[in-house]
C-alpha cells in the first residue's frame, strides 16, 4: 500500500507540472540529410533537459517544454541518432530567453546554419480537423508589413503550396522579415509597406529548399535590380525602400541565374507564373495620328476593336 502511495504521489508530480508548447520553423538547410530537431532547455548548469520535438506540418515542429526552463536553445540533430546529447548535435541557434509577449514559434532565417539570424512570432495550432495552416504570422510578419500586403496575396492559406513559390524577405521597419503567405510573390508581384528605410531580398523556396537570389551590391534609389542566383552573403546585397507603399515586379530573365525585381512594370518583360507580359498590364493612350496594327502586323484603323500594337506598346480595345 505504502509503495502504491508514493507511486500515486509521483505521479501528481508530473501531471502538475506546468509546460508550455513551443514551435520551431526551419529553414532548408536544417531540414536536410533526414534532421530531427530537439529543444535544449535550462535553468544553470546543474538543471537542464531536453526536449524532442515532432513535426506538426511539414513546414514546423513542436515541443512541450516544462515552465522552468526559460533559457533555450533549438538544436537540429543527427536524424539517424534517437539520443538527445550535444555530441549528436549538427547545429543549434543562438541561447534565447522564452518569450513572455506570447510569442511561441522561432523562425530560423533562409540562409542561416549555426547561431544564425531568425525571430520569433505566434503560432495558432490548429483545432483538431480543422486547417493545418492556420497561423496567421507564419513567418514572423509584422504588422506594417501585413498592412502593406494586397488581399490577393492573403488571400491563400492553403497548405498545399502556400508556403513554396517566389517570397521576399529583409528587414523592413526596424523588424527582420521571413518568408511567408504574406510575402509571396503571386503571379509575379507582391505588394509591401514601410515606414522606415527597409530592404529586401528575393528567395525562391519549394519542398526541397530555397535557393537565395540577391543583388551584387546594395541598390538604393532606383526602380529595379537584376538578382542573381547563389549569392550567400546577405549583409552587403540587398535592395532598398524608402518609407512608403510599393508594388513589386518579379520578371523572369530566362536565364537560369538571374530574375529582375522591379516597382514599376517593364515593358516586353515576363512576369514569373503571370499570365500575361507587362506589355498587357501597362496603361497606354492610343494616339490615333500614330500608325496602328493588329497582331498579323497589319495596319488598321482608329476604329479597331481588338489588339492594338502601336510605339512598341500593346493595347486592347473593346
Amino acid at each position: 500500500m505504502k509503495k502504491l502511495y508514493m507511486f500515486a504521489i509521483a505521479l501528481l508530480s508530473v501531471i502538475s507540472l506546468d509546460a508550455r508548447t513551443l514551435y520551431l520553423q526551419p529553414n532548408a538547410n536544417w531540414k536536410i540529410d533526414g534532421a530531427r530537431f530537439a529543444v535544449y532547455g535550462f535553468v544553470d548548469d546543474n538543471d537542464h533537459k531536453w526536449f524532442s520535438m515532432k513535426a506538426v506540418n511539414e513546414n514546423i515542429y513542436s515541443a512541450e517544454v516544462d515552465d522552468k526552463y526559460t533559457n533555450i536553445i533549438f538544436v537540429r540533430m543527427d536524424g539517424a541518432k534517437e539520443e538527445n546529447i550535444w555530441d549528436n548535435k549538427w547545429n543549434q541557434t543562438n541561447d534565447w530567453k522564452v518569450p513572455t509577449d506570447g510569442s511561441n514559434m522561432y523562425s530560423i532565417a533562409a540562409d542561416a546554419w549555426d547561431n544564425g539570424g531568425g525571430n520569433w512570432s505566434t503560432y495558432n495550432a490548429p483545432q483538431e480537423g480543422g486547417n493545418n495552416d492556420n497561423n496567421n504570422n507564419n513567418g514572423g510578419n509584422n504588422d506594417g508589413n501585413n498592412d502593406g500586403n494586397n488581399d490577393g496575396n492573403n488571400g491563400s492559406s492553403d497548405d498545399d503550396g502556400s508556403l513554396e513559390g517566389w517570397f521576399y524577405k529583409g528587414h523592413i521597419d526596424g523588424k527582420d522579415v521571413e518568408p511567408s503567405i504574406a510575402t509571396k510573390f503571386v503571379k509575379g508581384t507582391v505588394s509591401f509597406a514601410c515606414e522606415q528605410k527597409s530592404y529586401i531580398f528575393v528567395l525562391y523556396q519549394d519542398a526541397n529548399g530555397g535557393v537565395q537570389y540577391m543583388t551584387q551590391g546594395v541598390v538604393e534609389g532606383q526602380t529595379h535590380a537584376s538578382m542573381y542566383k547563389g549569392i550567400e552573403s546577405s549583409g552587403g546585397n540587398k535592395m532598398v525602400f524608402e518609407p512608403g507603399q510599393y508594388t513589386l515586379y518579379l520578371y523572369d530573365n530566362e536565364d537560369n541565374q538571374s530574375v529582375e525585381l522591379s516597382i514599376e512594370p517593364i515593358s516586353g518583360k515576363k512576369l514569373i507564373g503571370g499570365e500575361m507580359d507587362a506589355l498587357e498590364e501597362t496603361t497606354y493612350s492610343i494616339d490615333t495620328n500614330i500608325p496602328m496594327y493588329n497582331i498579323m502586323g497589319m495596319q488598321v484603323s482608329s476604329s479597331y476593336k481588338g489588339i492594338i500594337l502601336q510605339n512598341g506598346h500593346k493595347v486592347v480595345r473593346f
